[in-house]
């Protein structure tokens, strides 16, 4: 059976597909053509989409990634016991193994990090940023993934890849004393 965020991927690009379809029949005046087509238009799409953002959970857990969600924009927030500017070079660092991944800006100042993943065959790109808040010896790192096209409602779990790579590269980072606490 197909989990929520399967069947909510099917609504959305089945309502948004299906009604794309049934406009040129409406506007010929032809309600029949137009209704076949929403429905069989709509299935199709969300059938399909809904298929591929399966395949992109099974991929994810064959990683060891388990997705709680689906949704195309991820965020997620670690805290870990060292100070921010050496959390903020092992979060470089972790960015750096994340594959395809550029980093575009670093602020040392701001504890501030930008970087970006190109096009894909599943997606148009992302926008990975980071943000650290030190206090003391613990540093909270927030991560974000969001697509770089705003209108993305499936990106096949993309981001959620994103945000867990980056926390799991970032905690091997720590603990293999790259750190330096």
């Amino acid at each position: 059976m197909p989990s929520f965020d399967h069947r909510r991927v099917f609504w959305r690009a089945a309502v948004a597909f299906g009604t794309a379809m049934a406009v040129p029949g409406l506007i010929k005046g032809q309600y029949a053509l137009a209704a076949a087509s929403a429905i069989v238009g709509g299935a199709i799409a969300g059938g399909l989409l809904a298929w591929l953002n399966s395949r992109g959970e099974a991929r994810l857990n064959r990683e060891g990634i388990v997705a709680t969600n689906m949704d195309p924009v991820q965020v997620r927030e670690v805290d870990i016991d060292c100070p921010v500017a050496p959390a903020f070079d092992a979060s470089v660092r972790a960015l750096q193994r994340i594959p395809k991944l550029k980093v575009v800006r670093e602020d040392p100042l701001t504890h501030e990090i930008d970087a970006k993943v190109g096009a894909t065959f599943w997606s148009f790109g992302e926008r990975v940023t980071v943000r650290l808040a030190g206090r003391g010896d613990t540093t909270r790192v927030s991560v974000r993934s969001q697509p770089r096209l705003s209108t993305t409602t499936v990106d096949y779990g993309k981001a959620v890849q994103n945000v867990e790579l980056f926390a799991r590269f970032l905690k091997e980072g720590l603990t293999k004393g790259g750190a330096g606490t």
